[in-house]
């Protein structure tokens, strides 16, 4: 009797296809996702794996009258715990006696992956989209979609989302020959219209930490830029350009930010009028799916980052250029942009805001 009903159990499993609407188009499911990422309320265990390393991590997350806040707590390796209040990340790190703050830096402190609703139909032109049945993951029923590139200038993922909720609860990141680079994954997890205040607490005692501001808001200067980027990778364009003080305060870094809907590349030029460092060849480096290159161009230091192939990062440090500081001269003397212009930097740099969430 219990042969036959694991029997049945199974066969249903193996033909329950796709229920609902949005179930029948892989796209469609990652739309949702995205809107479940912000807007579901969870707690759970999560296993992040890269290469030999292996983190496990307690997340609480709150979707409250249209605002967001997110508890992390490392449970491997050193202590940390990372607080997130809508726009505003606190990182604390008791072994360094310090704490971070940061204003508007959820992009790098959100866990899971979330797209633009506009953007689903443009990846059409770059990734194929499959569906990859049903699985069992922390004890909930998951359906799994396939997104796989078309050419080799980015990843391939897989997105395992709660058929009930539509939250990501594992994601793959694969290569080009759909090898895993990273994964996510939630080992269990549970749902809850909102969670006590207690919760969203600091366990580490923080008296005389020493406090760190990050200057990611730092005031865009109104300098002309000299950095450019001869030709992005196919599919990619860029939203959003950025002119501000360095760590020093005294060279100015330019930031590029380039995507193809799914993946992202962040581009960081030196903007100073003399460059002095000595070109002594590229240095690359790679953590999981982030590969980074780093050179010196005429004499100015200039760094590659994304969650992207090694060629692709490659790609964009071979066609950056620096203009003279001839040209950078005479662009400064042009008249400074209009009001308009300065809007659209704004609906460009909203626009990315609005993808992270």
């Amino acid at each position: 009797m219990m042969r036959a009903t694991v029997a049945i159990l199974l066969a249903l499993a193996a033909t329950s296809g796709f229920s609902s609407d949005d179930d029948g188009d892989p796209a469609k499911l990652l739309v949702r996702m995205s809107e479940a990422v912000r807007q579901t309320t969870y707690a759970g265990t999560v296993v992040y794996q890269s290469d030999t390393r292996m983190e496990s991590l307690r997340v609480i997350h709150e979707y409250r009258d249209g605002s967001v806040r997110e508890r992390l707590v490392s449970l491997t390796g050193d202590a940390r715990e990372i607080y997130r209040n809508n726009e505003e990340v606190i990182c604390v790190l008791p072994q360094q006696r310090m704490v971070t703050i940061d204003q508007r830096a959820h992009q790098a402190a959100s866990l899971l992956p979330s797209l633009r609703r506009d953007n689903i139909g443009s990846l059409n032109d770059r990734y194929d989209f499959q569906h990859l049945g049903d699985e069992r993951i922390a004890g909930r029923l998951s359906v799994g979609v396939l997104v796989s590139p078309r050419d080799d200038m980015r990843y391939g993922y897989e997105y395992w989302l709660d058929r009930e909720t539509h939250l990501p609860l594992r994601v793959v990141v694969l290569d080009a020959e759909q090898q895993r680079i990273e994964q996510m994954m939630f080992t269990d997890v549970a749902y809850a219209d909102r969670f006590d205040d207690a919760l969203f607490q600091r366990d580490a005692d923080t008296e005389g930490f020493r406090i760190v501001r990050h200057a990611d808001e730092s005031p865009r200067l109104r300098v002309p830029a000299r950095w450019s980027v001869d030709q992005v990778p196919p599919g990619f364009r860029k939203i959003s350009h950025s002119v501000r003080k360095g760590a020093d305060d005294r060279v100015p870094v330019e930031h590029f930010l380039f995507t193809d809907g799914l993946a992202t590349i962040s581009v960081y030029g030196a903007n100073s009028a003399d460059g002095s460092l000595k070109d002594v060849g590229a240095a690359h480096s790679r953590m999981g799916a982030l590969n980074v290159v780093s050179r010196v161009i005429d004499g100015h230091q200039v760094t590659v980052v994304g969650e992207v192939p090694a060629r692709t990062v490659e790609w964009v440090a071979d066609r950056l250029r620096l203009a003279s500081v001839e040209a950078h001269a005479e662009a400064a003397t042009e008249p400074a942009l209009p009001a308009a212009s300065a809007e659209g930097a704004s609906e460009e740099q909203e626009m990315l805001e609005a993808q992270d969430d």
